[in-house]
């Protein structure tokens, strides 16, 4: 059993097509259990209301032809911020496909025989009253800490690296990432943001995954890919999907055309 991750997949067009039909074309052969929204949800500037229109024409439509139980668990991204962010967490009620309950949130699913906790953060601190970043921070730490599951998935919109047009995250969001990494039960971090693939591996840090390729690309100079830390990239557009079990997962990029750019294997390291 696995999960779909796609970020920045609000723009209507035929990137946006195309990606939905990979996903149905996906979910025949493979039990998708749940889809991971990066962020920039709709484009160019968020919504103005739970009722606003935009849902249903970037959103509702697009992905109407999804197997009709899979769910989005979205965050937001720096697009959304622009349009009205408490209407997309209360769209989560009129939606059967729409899921956002907070600006952070935390939940756990069996996929397959495994328990996987995900932990939603909102990277755009810059949007958020101190005492949200305080707060959000502190309860994502502390449901961590406490976390049983097999693995740990943290994700937000922006990346905590990236050799993308963005790049690094630096300053605040930095240390946010910094200090959920510290407390040693994170295992994946998943962005989008930068409009394309990537993997990072890097000692000590929890598998870093890109995929921002939900409705467009942007391509890059390759000078930005000269990172030592880089194993992957792929202008393409597409999804990453994660396929588990208790002592591994399976990372696998596609692009449109159902291709298989990249796959990785990652196994289960125990914490103490």
């Amino acid at each position: 059993m696995s999960i779909v991750c796609i970020g920045d997949f609000g723009k209507i067009g035929t990137g946006q097509t195309e990606v939905a039909n990979l996903i149905k074309t996906l979910s025949r052969d493979n039990e998708i259990k749940l889809i991971l929204g990066l962020g920039d949800n709709i484009y160019p500037a968020g919504v103005q209301n739970a009722q606003d229109p935009q849902f249903q024409e970037k959103f509702e439509k697009p992905f109407s032809k999804l197997p009709r139980g899979l769910k989005f668990y979205n965050v937001l991204g720096n697009h959304d911020h622009r349009g009205n962010t408490q209407a997309q967490i209360e769209y989560s009620a009129r939606s059967n496909r729409w899921k956002m309950y907070n600006h952070w949130y935390h939940f756990t699913k069996t996929i397959g025989d495994t328990r996987v906790g995900f932990y939603a953060i909102d990277t755009n601190l810059e949007e958020l009253p101190f005492e949200m970043r305080e707060k959000q921070q502190r309860e994502i730490i502390d449901s961590l800490n406490s976390s049983k599951t097999a693995w740990n998935i943290v994700y937000g919109h922006h990346p905590y690296r990236s050799t993308g047009q963005h790049g690094d995250s630096f300053g605040e969001l930095k240390a946010l990432y910094d200090n959920i990494i510290a407390t040693g039960k994170v295992h994946f971090i998943l962005s989008g943001h930068d409009h394309d693939q990537q993997l990072f591996t890097i000692r000590d840090t929890p598998t870093l995954i890109v995929s921002g390729t939900g409705s467009e690309t942007r391509q890059v100079p390759e000078i930005f890919r000269l990172n030592g830390d880089l194993e992957f990239h792929s202008d393409s557009l597409g999804i990453s999907l994660l396929r588990f079990s208790k002592l591994q997962v399976i990372v696998e990029f596609y692009d449109t055309f159902g291709t298989v750019k990249y796959s990785k294997k990652i196994n289960k390291i125990e914490y103490t």
